[in-house]
């Protein structure tokens, strides 16, 4: 079975103080408490990638509409690439 992906950003201010809550850590430590023991989750963290998957230098939602990429080129590749080694692995 293939198990799910989570990719973490670390420019983004948005999406973990949401997901772990006010005065949390803005690292992955809730996410991996929560999936802690399941050997069939990757998670990824990538750096100066926000929500949107787009690389960003504060992750502030002021600027989104400067970001000229669609995707980040980096992202796209580490989840190809996971998505290709979980099929050789089925």
């Amino acid at each position: 079975m293939i198990g799910p992906i989570t990719v973490a950003r670390d420019a983004d201010v948005a999406f973990l103080v949401s997901l772990a809550g006010p005065g949390a850590s803005t690292d992955l430590t809730a996410i991996r408490h929560k999936l802690a023991g399941n050997a069939n989750v990757t998670i990824e963290q990538l750096p100066a990638i926000n929500h949107m998957l787009r690389i960003a230098m504060t992750g502030a939602v002021g600027e989104y509409d400067d970001i000229a990429e669609t995707f980040a080129s980096v992202a796209m590749e580490m989840i190809a690439n996971w998505i290709q080694n979980r099929l050789q692995e089925s």
